[in-house]
């Protein structure tokens, strides 16, 4: 009884002793993840790409970029389903448009694609997700060009694949540029 003691005694310090032994040569792996946070917007929440000025002294290739940048960060705000980013992105005229009740449902009848589908816009939210995003139909657009009108007023003319081109029409308002009608 003695030696059976005596063994389990030893298994028990054998088993406490390379378990002591083991933890010491296990090392301690530490993951460490940066994460950078590229901002585009302004604290306001503006979109950076969307803040400049322009006149007719702002070269071509300038322009090119400012036009380009403005209709990215449109296209990225649908592409995303991002309403509130898109809808801060409209001049006030547009929001207004969007937000009148009469014109949402003349929108309505008028349109062959939502009355064939049942659908009646009630608000801005209706327009953006059943109109401006199911316009698209799955495709995205490509900028193909600008136009400089004013100081405030350009045309970028983008094309939508195989149904052709479309122009977005942005206004200088407040200290940023927006999306008009």
């Amino acid at each position: 009884m003695q030696k059976k003691l005596l063994f389990v005694l030893l298994g028990c310090i054998t088993f406490i002793a390379l378990a002591i032994v083991g933890c010491k040569t296990i090392k301690e792996v530490k993951e460490t993840t940066t994460t950078t946070t590229i901002k585009k917007e302004t604290d306001s929440g503006v979109d950076k790409r969307m803040v400049f000025t322009i006149d007719e002294n702002t070269s071509k290739e300038e322009m090119k970029k400012h036009m380009k940048n403005l209709f990215d960060s449109i296209e990225e705000r649908i592409a995303k389903g991002d309403f509130e980013g898109w809808y801060k992105s409209l001049t006030s005229s547009y929001q207004s448009y969007i937000n009148d009740t009469k014109v949402l449902q003349k929108m309505s009848n008028e349109s062959d694609f939502l009355y064939n589908r049942g659908i009646i816009l009630k608000s801005a939210k209706d327009f953006f997700e059943y109109v401006v995003i199911q316009a698209r139909e799955g495709r995205s657009l490509r900028f193909v060009d600008y136009q400089y009108i004013d100081k405030q007023h350009v045309k970028v003319f983008c094309e939508l694949e195989g149904l052709g081109r479309f122009t977005y029409n942005f206004t200088y308002e407040g200290s940023s540029w927006k999306l008009d009608r």
